[in-house]
């Protein structure tokens, strides 16, 4: 397994979580009904952190000839999603239990509940490689903190019956948001994602404004997703970076074809009800117009430098 420093088997609790927020745009088809689009943006050079946009696009007939095109193709389809969170360490428990029960029972819903505005789930992780034990193993985990994203691919080639997951990258704090949106983004949510691992996990749900209660030797400067001073919540990067993919690519999701476009990488879902969803980064040093097509059909859009989007239809 070249290119990875650290592999590890491990017991981990994935938080999938949605963060409250609604969008929704148009979008109409010749010949069909117009079908409910969503369109959800984090722009941080635009003080802008996963809100719903008004867009007013509409699939045309062709993709614009002047404009980069991310071709969805829904009839290739890869691995089934897991879905997207964090790992629940006994840490964030510890915090947890310091909250008021009001407070906790209001957060614990926000990121765990199964209803219209929250999803959670929980699994086991393994290893595999001697032939006789891999018939009792589901798959391989990884962390992230040496080599390429890429080499996972090398994994599937090789064992292709097996899964792989995706199950710890730390953000350092203090956190520099548009560098750890972009790298997160373009690393794990896209680059795990297309390389076959059917969950990405970030390190770890929530710390204190000090990074604690860790081990001793354990990581002092590991952010969480949130940062609990009592009851006071704080949501730090990697909870936008997940909340773009989580809400979204639901457990039972598929991982379906987008082609590869410079300073566009990005990746496509097909969920259990039938919508797509696209996941979109602009890692260019400038706006990006640029067109979605699915179908013969496209819509035309621009996203800001450092920007992240995410399209439902």
């Amino acid at each position: 397994m070249r290119n990875f420093q650290r592999i590890s088997c491990i017991l981990l609790l994935g938080l999938f979580f949605l963060p409250k927020a609604d969008a929704r745009i148009r979008r109409n088809s010749k010949g069909s009904n117009p079908k409910e689009v969503q369109f959800w943006l984090t722009d941080p050079t635009a003080g802008i952190y996963f809100q719903k946009q008004n867009y007013s696009g509409q699939f045309g007939a062709t993709p614009s000839s002047a404009n980069t095109v991310i071709e969805v193709d829904a009839d290739q389809s890869y691995q089934t999603m897991d879905g997207f969170g964090n790992c629940l360490t006994d840490g964030s428990a510890i915090l947890l239990t310091r909250m008021s029960a009001v407070a906790r029972a209001t957060l614990l819903k926000e990121l765990f509940a199964w209803d219209k505005n929250n999803i959670g789930i929980s699994y086991p992780l393994t290893i595999l490689r001697d032939p006789e034990a891999a018939k009792y193993v589901d798959g391989s985990a990884f962390h992230l903190y040496g080599g390429m994203i890429e080499a996972l691919s090398d994994v599937h080639k090789e064992f292709p019956d097996k899964n792989l997951y995706f199950t710890e990258q730390w953000i350092g704090s203090p956190a520099n948001f548009p560098g750890d949106l972009a790298w997160h983004t373009k690393t794990l949510i896209i680059g795990a994602s297309r390389n076959w691992c059917r969950n990405v996990l970030e390190w770890n749900m929530a710390s204190d404004p000090d990074c604690n209660p860790h081990t001793e030797g354990g990581c002092d400067r590991c952010l969480g997703t949130i940062t609990l001073n009592g009851d006071q919540v704080t949501r730090n990067p990697a909870y936008y970076i997940l909340a773009h993919a989580a809400k979204f690519v639901r457990p039972g999701s598929i991982r379906i074809a987008s082609n590869v476009v410079e300073n566009l990488p990005n990746v496509a879902f097909k969920t259990e009800s039938g919508k797509i969803v696209l996941i979109v980064l602009n890692e260019s040093q400038e706006s990006k117009k640029f067109s979605i097509a699915n179908n013969g059909k496209a819509i035309e859009v621009e996203l800001g430098k450092g920007a992240v989007s995410t399209f439902v239809w």
